[in-house]
């Protein structure tokens, strides 16, 4: 049993335990009066999908990932996969199909309904399998549940649970004040559907969407929302076609179909693993275009066992009464949040993830300037200016070379540690790393390095801490002192495309255009933050962002450049400390594992303190480079 198929058993075992208890109530009278039905006609289909249509990354242009795992060849199946969807139509005869935005990609159509109302879905298997449909977040008795397992019905309620090749089914799901949108929730709250014979195989085969259960008066006569001007539903997952119901089938578009069939081989595992946004990787994703100044509503959802932080260049969102820049979406959690979108151009959407974003994890969301929408930032006038450099130097995770916790060096062998820390066989790099950092600085000159006090020691590897208030211009004058090009990206705060320091295409057929610093010069950057980026009263006076170079946010980072960032309610920094008021100490904390092999200074290093020793290729090596700290 795969780790996604237990996860989705346990919740559904769960829900059984509940919904019965409900069920019997509502056997018995529940009070439910039926105010309208919205009926749906969907069908499952067999379609070719790819997740690649466009060949390439469009906008970065790095398609070293891609060459080695999503091109078809001899032993690779490539980007082009058949799946299972689903697909709408306008009525019971199936023939004609109401077309979905090009954005939703794999996944079904968005099924919506409001408190009171029954969602009515008369489902019609058109695909070569017998295969359901599930619903999360709605009330339903056992002939409606469309999930087959062990739960001691007879076969008269079970007639749901499989719905065979060219059959149709019709499901009634409840919309009750149980099920309903709390008051402290959005308008709209998400769900998934999906097909429960074998949910793990038919998930990863492509059956799935999202339905949304909203608060009365939200919707219009047909299903659409009238309380945002877009609405958008991404769904982040790595769909692994190795366990999907047609992996044999797809084996045969190898060109040597014997070499594929090799589970031993991680390559080739690997190649059947997408890293995906509704079914598309590496900015495929098309159409994802909102009006600057409008009300958007998203929504998030993952069905896999990974977990992904969803963020969006340039932009913030209100999440449960919170301002935020990242929004994590755990497995089989369903998340919504608003958006006023700011600042026209294109804004890359990723998982903050290391390995999900590298596998294609990542796509573009286009902002753009419309008649009837206006953005107004009402600033206070106060500018905050910061002087920050980029400097190389060898920076030692444990100078005192001890456990700090059990005492006894880090060096002991037969210690988990030695194997990170001991440069005895010549083979690790050990302790100390080149590294690039920020460091800031008085004034424009460059020469004299801000005082750094006591308190502040414990930043460690971050940069200084960069602090502004509601209505401030925050500038930051940035020296590149480094040997390669690097930059800075504030989270939390508004910019001009132009100002943001990422290395990319605005669109696939331009150039290649950023805010970057090159080695040995200074740039200049401007940031605002108007009052609709600001802390929500549910909020603590100060929000903690974070700031980083963005040329290779990856490499960038694992190379050390990274810093704190703290953005405040109006009258909450002393004028003179600009620190916060009535608060003693700030501490910032940043857990995380810090790759050196991704380092943009990894040769170095071992060129340094491995010389000819140091493998890159051998995976103890690969582990000893791996630092996990605070």
């Amino acid at each position: 049993m795969s780790a996604k198929l237990f996860l989705m058993t346990w919740l559904e075992v769960f829900g059984l335990v509940y919904s019965r208890n409900v069920h019997m109530q509502m056997e018995a009278g529940d009070g439910f009066e039926v105010r309208n039905i919205r009926e749906y006609f969907i069908a499952a289909e067999k379609v070719n999908w790819d997740y690649l249509p466009m060949g390439t990354d469009p906008l970065s242009g790095n398609n070293s990932y891609i060459d080695k795992f999503l091109r078809h060849g001899p032993d690779m199946i490539g980007s082009k996969y058949s799946k299972y969807v689903y697909k709408q139509y306008t009525n019971s005869s199936f023939k004609t199909e109401i077309p979905k935005p090009d954005w939703l990609g794999l996944l079904g159509p968005i099924i919506r309904g409001e408190v009171g109302e029954i969602i009515k879905v008369h489902f019609r298997n058109m695909a070569d399998r017998e295969l359901s449909m599930h619903p999360h977040g709605l009330r339903y008795n056992k002939n409606n549940e469309g999930a087959l397992y062990m739960d001691r019905t007879s076969s008269i309620n079970r007639t749901d649970d499989i719905v065979l090749p060219g059959e149709t089914n019709t499901y009634l799901w409840k919309i009750t004040e149980r099920f309903a949108p709390t008051a402290d929730d959005p308008n709209c709250i998400p769900w998934a559907y999906h097909s429960h014979l074998n949910p793990d195989r038919e998930v990863n085969a492509g059956l799935l969407g999202m339905l949304l259960t909203c608060k009365q008066g939200v919707l219009t006569a047909d299903g659409q929302r009238n309380d945002v001007d877009k609405e958008f539903i991404l769904y982040y997952d790595i769909m692994d076609e190795n366990e999907s119901w047609l992996i044999n089938e797809n084996m045969q578009r190898c060109k040597n179909v014997s070499a594929c069939y090799n589970p031993m081989d991680e390559d080739i595992l690997e190649n059947n693993r997408k890293y995906v946004i509704n079914g598309y990787v590496f900015s495929n994703l098309p159409n994802l275009t909102a009006c600057a100044g409008s009300r958007v509503a998203w929504h998030f959802f993952s069905l896999s066992e990974s977990y992904h932080p969803v963020y969006i260049h340039g932009q913030t969102f209100l999440y449960r009464q919170h301002r935020a820049s990242v929004i994590g979406v755990w497995p089989a959690t369903f998340s919504s949040a608003m958006m006023t979108p700011l600042n026209p151009g294109n804004w890359k959407v990723t998982c903050f993830n290391t390995k999900h974003v590298t596998r294609g994890m990542q796509c573009n969301f286009r902002v753009e300037q419309c008649s009837g929408y206006t953005v107004q930032e009402m600033l206070s006038g106060r500018r905050r200016e910061y002087f920050l450099a980029v400097e190389e130097e060898v920076w030692d995770y444990a100078p005192t070379g001890q456990n700090q916790f059990d005492g006894g060096s880090l060096t002991n062998p037969g210690r988990l540690s030695s194997k990170y820390f001991s440069t005895e066989s010549g083979a690790r790099i050990g302790q100390r790393y080149k590294k690039a950092r920020y460091h800031s600085y008085t004034d424009a000159g460059f020469r004299t390095k801000s005082k750094f006090n006591e308190e502040e020691r414990h930043l460690g590897i971050l940069g200084p801490v960069i602090r502004a208030e509601v209505g401030d211009t925050i500038i930051i004058n940035l020296m590149n002192n480094a040997t390669r090009s690097y930059s800075i990206l504030l989270h939390g705060v508004s910019m001009e495309r132009r100002m943001e320091g990422t290395w990319a295409k605005e669109n696939p057929k331009g150039d290649f255009h950023g805010h970057v610093i090159l080695p040995g010069h200074v740039g200049t950057y401007i940031y605002t933050v108007p009052g609709y980026l600001a802390p929500t009263e549910d909020d603590p006076a100060c929000l903690t962002y974070m700031y980083y170079s963005a040329v290779n946010v990856i490499r960038d980072i694992h190379s050390g450049l990274i810093g704190p960032l703290l953005i405040c309610k109006p009258e909450t920094l002393d004028p003179v400390t600009n620190k916060q008021k009535y608060i003693d100490k700030d501490v910032f904390l940043f857990y995380s594992s810090i790759d050196e092999n991704l380092s943009w200074y990894i040769d170095d290093n071992i060129a340094t303190y491995a010389p000819g020793k140091g493998n890159e290729s051998d995976p103890d090596f690969i582990e000893s480079n791996m630092m996990r700290c605070e």
